[in-house]
Protein backbone atom coordinates (compact mmCIF):
# COMPACT_ATOMS: atom_id res chain seq x y z
CA UNK A 1 0.00 0.00 0.00
CA UNK A 2 1.11 3.54 -0.56
CA UNK A 3 1.79 5.92 2.32
CA UNK A 4 -1.29 7.98 1.33
CA UNK A 5 -3.56 4.94 1.53
CA UNK A 6 -2.10 3.96 4.89
CA UNK A 7 -2.65 7.50 6.20
CA UNK A 8 -6.26 7.40 4.96
CA UNK A 9 -6.85 4.07 6.65
CA UNK A 10 -5.30 5.37 9.88
CA UNK A 11 -7.61 8.41 9.89
CA UNK A 12 -10.66 6.22 9.24
CA UNK A 13 -9.73 3.73 11.95
CA UNK A 14 -8.98 6.52 14.39
CA UNK A 15 -12.38 8.10 13.78
CA UNK A 16 -14.11 4.74 14.05
CA UNK A 17 -12.30 4.05 17.31
CA UNK A 18 -13.09 7.37 18.94
CA UNK A 19 -16.73 7.10 17.93
CA UNK A 20 -16.99 3.67 19.53
CA UNK A 21 -14.84 4.24 22.65
CA UNK A 22 -15.45 6.91 25.29
CA UNK A 23 -12.89 9.70 25.11
CA UNK A 24 -9.98 9.81 27.53
CA UNK A 25 -9.65 12.61 30.03
CA UNK A 26 -7.10 14.41 27.84
CA UNK A 27 -9.11 14.31 24.61
CA UNK A 28 -11.25 17.21 23.53
CA UNK A 29 -14.78 15.83 23.27
CA UNK A 30 -17.22 17.33 20.80
CA UNK A 31 -20.86 16.83 21.73
CA UNK A 32 -23.33 16.79 18.89
CA UNK A 33 -27.03 16.29 19.42
CA UNK A 34 -29.28 14.17 17.26
CA UNK A 35 -27.89 14.74 13.78
CA UNK A 36 -27.17 13.25 10.34
CA UNK A 37 -29.93 10.67 10.09
CA UNK A 38 -29.15 9.79 6.47
CA UNK A 39 -26.01 9.45 4.42
CA UNK A 40 -27.06 12.50 2.41
CA UNK A 41 -27.36 14.59 5.60
CA UNK A 42 -24.17 13.31 7.27
CA UNK A 43 -22.64 15.80 9.71
CA UNK A 44 -19.21 16.94 8.56
CA UNK A 45 -16.67 16.70 11.40
CA UNK A 46 -13.59 18.08 9.59
CA UNK A 47 -13.32 21.05 11.95
CA UNK A 48 -13.10 18.81 15.03
CA UNK A 49 -9.91 16.91 14.15
CA UNK A 50 -6.85 17.83 16.21
CA UNK A 51 -3.55 16.49 17.52
CA UNK A 52 -4.46 16.55 21.22
CA UNK A 53 -2.69 14.03 23.44
CA UNK A 54 -4.88 11.00 24.10
CA UNK A 55 -3.54 7.82 25.70
CA UNK A 56 -6.26 5.78 23.94
CA UNK A 57 -5.11 6.79 20.43
CA UNK A 58 -1.85 5.51 18.98
CA UNK A 59 0.36 8.44 17.88
CA UNK A 60 -2.32 10.91 18.93
CA UNK A 61 0.04 13.88 18.58
CA UNK A 62 0.85 13.02 14.95
CA UNK A 63 -2.37 11.38 13.70
CA UNK A 64 -5.35 13.76 13.45
CA UNK A 65 -8.32 12.46 15.42
CA UNK A 66 -11.72 13.56 16.66
CA UNK A 67 -13.77 12.44 19.65
CA UNK A 68 -17.47 12.78 18.95
CA UNK A 69 -20.30 12.19 21.40
CA UNK A 70 -23.81 12.07 20.04
CA UNK A 71 -27.27 11.08 21.18
CA UNK A 72 -29.78 8.87 19.45
CA UNK A 73 -33.51 9.44 19.50
CA UNK A 74 -34.47 5.77 19.02
CA UNK A 75 -32.95 2.35 19.65
CA UNK A 76 -32.57 1.72 15.91
CA UNK A 77 -31.32 5.24 15.11
CA UNK A 78 -28.12 5.65 13.09
CA UNK A 79 -26.19 8.92 12.86
CA UNK A 80 -23.93 9.55 9.88
CA UNK A 81 -20.70 11.55 9.91
CA UNK A 82 -18.45 12.67 7.06
CA UNK A 83 -14.85 13.85 6.93
CA UNK A 84 -12.32 14.76 4.27
CA UNK A 85 -9.16 12.74 3.67
CA UNK A 86 -6.35 14.26 1.64
CA UNK A 87 -3.45 12.36 0.17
Amino acid sequence: MTEDKLASIAVFLTLATVLAVPAAANASLVTLGETGNTRASATNVDAYFDLATDANIFNSTTVPHASIHSTNDAINDVDWYSFTVTG
